[in-house]
Order: structure tokens, then C-alpha cells, then sequence
């Protein structure tokens, strides 16, 4: 038989006596203008979200992308012929 994971939407702190919620790490996605200008474009919920929807827009509209974690703010850029680099 499986087990079921519990996963709460909210938290309650009774330090602070108030209900919070558990952070999501999500990803912007930019494109990056031809003057290096970052073009917010849309969030997603995970990496390899964010990675398949960036491949996607890639390929029609050629350019180089940019995903940001909103958690960590650790970026992965993609580059016009396909390069990935990670800061």
C-alpha cells in the first residue's frame, strides 16, 4: 500500500500567532533584449518546467534566456545556440 505524503497550505507559528505559508521555489523566465535588458516573460513552478518551457520559446523566438529562482536567486542562462550557463 502507498503512503500519503500531507502537505499543509498553511502553517501556523505560535511564536508569531499567525498562520503563514510554506515558501514555493519558483523560476522567472526572461529573454534577454539585444541591449542585454532582461524581458520578464512568465513564471514556473519548477526547474524542468521552467528549462522545457525556455527550449520552447527558443524555437520560436530565437534568442537567449534567462531563469531565475525566486528562492535561491541563482540564475541559468541559455544561450542563442544553445549553451546553458549557471551563476
Amino acid at each position: 500500500m502507498a503512503r500519503l505524503r500531507v502537505i499543509p497550505l498553511m502553517l501556523y507559528s505560535p511564536a508569531t500567532n499567525l498562520l503563514i505559508r510554506p515558501m514555493t521555489l519558483t523560476y522567472d523566465i526572461f529573454k534577454l533584449a539585444g541591449n542585454g535588458e532582461r524581458v520578464w516573460l512568465e513564471t514556473a513552478e519548477t526547474l524542468d518546467a521552467a528549462m522545457a518551457r525556455a527550449h520552447s520559446l527558443r524555437e520560436n523566438f530565437p534568442g537567449e534566456y534567462l531563469l531565475v529562482s525566486q528562492g535561491t536567486g541563482k540564475q541559468i542562462r541559455l544561450s542563442a545556440a544553445g549553451g546553458i550557463h549557471r551563476s
